[in-house]
């Protein structure tokens, strides 16, 4: 179980920061405290935290298109030089 905000913990000011600095810090802290402490304190949508997380480790489907497409093109450059 990770160490509790109140309990000697520091506190984050919730106002006044956006979307990405909020989960910026909760993404830097998440080994020390609970993100689920966290998302509350900082007024910040847990499910919103762990989507955005998801959709970084997954690509695209217009990402894998364009990294196919890519690689194509480095393939044919190659075999253009030899």
């Amino acid at each position: 179980r990770k160490p509790s905000i109140k309990n000697g913990g520091r506190y984050f000011k919730a106002s006044g920061s956006d979307y990405g600095t909020k989960r910026a810090v909760i993404a830097a802290n998440k080994d020390k405290y609970s993100v689920s402490e966290m998302c509350r304190i900082l007024d910040f949508p847990r499910s919103s935290y762990y989507y955005k997380e998801k959709k970084e480790e997954t690509p695209s489907h217009s990402e894998k298109q364009m990294n196919s497409i890519e690689e194509s093109v480095q393939k044919v450059f190659k075999d253009s030089r030899s």
